[in-house]
């Protein structure tokens, strides 16, 4: 399924300040430090420093935690915002830009890979807006219960590329749910139907990849942001926000998470650093969603320090620069999603069922679960106390906040992950 095509071969990327975002062969993607090693070695640099901290003499908190509050709605607005995927965008305008002008390329198809919270959908559907593209909406539950080959017929015949951005919507779990999105496959591999770019997320895609068994030779995905990226990324948000300058500092020592207030021109700083970032893209797995998400609820201030809404910093308030100071939690003390102990094998059903297809209704749930209408909702709801998984539109998820250990879990109970 690997690709010789020079036009996917190579890392692309945007020669600008928002250059963290590139996309790159499936094959290529990995995780930030990922590796079996390099679990040992954060394992070891743990078990050293909580040896020294035994050893050695206590250090002073350097902000009294029962001072500090989280931030205001308004706070996050100016520090993290939501996310903006323009840059992303471009990057994959840069990805595809030679395949796309291809008069004969070998492959009509290119699928855009991304994990959950990682902003695949959003990327692609702002690109093809960008770029004045057809957008196919995937068939309804009903359409594909029913089998309803309609929807095919819906399936632009362009020369021009096409876009699909969510492929985990076009299936079910189950004996009537899969027929669809197989001739949907053999519609568009057969190059009938012009090129098109197709979305899908890495949990679906582990899925579907063993119930086709065609050839689809062009995979792409957003490359995990590393320590350094998302250091990157934060510091441009937070200028994004706002016109006062913070300074963001871990609450238990006062190391700079980010940026020092000497380091934004340029100059080399001395402060101590915090490991913060480090801890953030292991278990974020360099996920923008699910770090942005992780990063968000990690944002604590004293609430004398802050200017008020609607208010500028006056140049006083929290660092001896004039920035405001935002304190960060350290790793340890971040407050992350732990799964309840009852019901264990029916939260693993409900989860996996989630991330196989995106999201999904309770209704949708009883058609690819071995489980009662009442075991499901229970279960929803004892995960959703817990912060597993949310409903909007009357469509439950898996929460970014607790993706991580969702994965783990369901990864060492043996299921299929991406």
């Amino acid at each position: 399924m690997e690709t010789n095509d020079p036009s996917l071969s190579a890392t692309h990327s945007i020669d600008t300040q928002e250059s963290i975002w590139r996309f790159v062969p499936a094959g290529e993607y990995r995780p930030p430090e990922s590796t079996v090693q390099a679990t040992v070695r954060s394992s070891l640099a743990d078990f050293i420093v909580g040896l020294r901290k035994r050893s050695e003499p206590e250090q002073p908190v350097f902000k009294a935690v029962d001072t500090l509050r989280a931030l205001s709605s308004w706070m996050l607005r100016r520090t993290a915002p939501e996310i903006e995927w323009s840059a992303a965008a471009a990057a994959l305008a840069a990805a595809l830009n030679e395949w796309s002008h291809n008069e004969t390329p070998d492959s009509p198809a290119i699928i855009v890979l991304g994990p959950p919270h990682s902003g695949t959908r959003p990327i692609v559907e702002l690109w093809a807006s960008q770029q004045g593209l057809p957008i196919l909406e995937p068939p309804s539950p009903e359409q594909i219960l029913q089998q309803d080959r309609s929807w095919l017929e819906m399936l632009p015949r362009e020369d021009g590329p096409w876009v699909l951005p969510a492929l985990e919507k076009c299936y079910l779990r189950n004996l009537r749910g899969l027929s669809l999105v197989r001739a949907f496959f053999d519609a568009v591999m057969s190059g009938a139907y012009g090129r098109c770019v197709i979305a899908c997320d890495t949990w679906a895609w582990a899925f579907l990849s063993h119930i086709w068994y065609g050839r689809v030779s062009r995979r792409i995905q957003l490359q995990a942001l590393s320590e350094a990226e998302l250091a990157t990324w934060f510091q441009q948000l937070a200028s994004h926000g706002g016109s006062s300058r913070y300074a963001f500092r871990q609450s238990d020592n006062g190391a700079y998470v980010l940026l020092a207030p000497d380091e934004h021109n340029g100059e080399s700083g001395s402060a101590a650093r915090s490991d913060y970032l480090s801890h953030l893209a292991i278990y974020s797995r360099g996920i923008a969603g699910v770090a942005w998400a992780t990063w968000r609820q990690s944002l604590l201030a004293d609430p004398d320090e802050l200017p008020k809404e609607g208010e500028e910093s006056n140049g006083q308030d929290g660092d001896s620069s004039g920035a405001t100071t935002i304190w960060v939690s350290p790793w340890e003390r971040v407050n992350r999603p732990s799964l309840p102990k009852l019901r264990r094998r029916e939260q693993a059903f409900v989860l996996h069922a989630l991330l196989l297809h995106g999201g999904l209704s309770a209704d949708l749930l009883l058609q690819v679960l071995p489980l009662s209408g009442y075991d499901i909702v229970q279960t929803l709801l004892a995960l959703q106390a817990a912060g597993f998984v949310l409903n909007e539109a009357d469509v439950w998820q898996v929460t970014p906040l607790a993706y991580p250990e969702a994965r783990r879990i369901l990864r060492a109970e043996g299921y299929l992950v991406d």
